[in-house]
């Protein structure tokens, strides 16, 4: 049937926009970028361990997949931030709360949670740090060591140039541990490795 009259004409176009207005964006997508918070050092397992590691996705126009990934490394950057800012408390900072951040959604991946009151010790962020500096190398003396946090993804996640972007940043290159006094408070406990926030 061809349409003749101009009102009809208008008619089915409005009604033919009203419907496309109703269906979700499928132009937008997500991307994302991850990131870990080390501890490196001669008393460290291996020279290096995670202390924490998460992934942040943003959400944005399928034209431009970069944008997603610079608010998913964006939320990163104020997590890990907030987590150090943070390091002798129990709980998990406002920018770190998984789904927080609209289109910047901060997910924990390994090493979750920071809680109170855990069996067997304490699990601030710092506490981890402490407990991987002296516990599994015996250390009893002052001992020194790195905190870093790494990002890493492709455009957008930081760095320069094309795919495999990393990032990085030193919290404290010279991060003094006392292990004697450590041990004496308990950090050689079993430090809970998974738990949900």
């Amino acid at each position: 049937m061809r349409l003749t009259s101009t009102p009809l004409r208008r008619a089915a176009l409005a009604l033919g926009l009203s419907l496309l207005s109703a269906l979700p964006a499928a132009a937008d997508i997500s991307r994302g970028c991850s990131a870990h918070i080390d501890v490196w050092g001669p008393t460290v397992p291996s020279g290096r361990q995670p202390v924490m590691e998460l992934d942040a996705s943003g959400t944005c126009s399928r034209a431009n997949p970069d944008d997603c990934r610079r608010r998913a490394f964006g939320a990163l950057r104020e997590c890990t931030a907030a987590l150090w800012v943070a390091r002798n408390n129990h709980d998990i900072p406002s920018q770190c709360q998984t789904g927080s951040g609209g289109d910047r959604r901060i997910n924990w991946t390994r090493f979750p949670g920071i809680y109170r009151n855990l069996p067997h010790g304490q699990n601030s962020m710092i506490d981890r740090v402490r407990n991987q500096a002296c516990c599994a190398s015996g250390a009893t003396g002052v001992v020194y060591v790195r905190v870093n946090r790494t990002i890493i993804g492709d455009d957008g996640c930081g760095g320069g140039g094309n795919f495999s972007q990393i990032w990085t940043e030193d919290f404290d290159a010279t991060y003094r541990v006392d292990c004697g006094h450590q041990r004496a408070i308990g950090i050689c406990g079993a430090v809970p490795r998974r738990t949900n926030p």
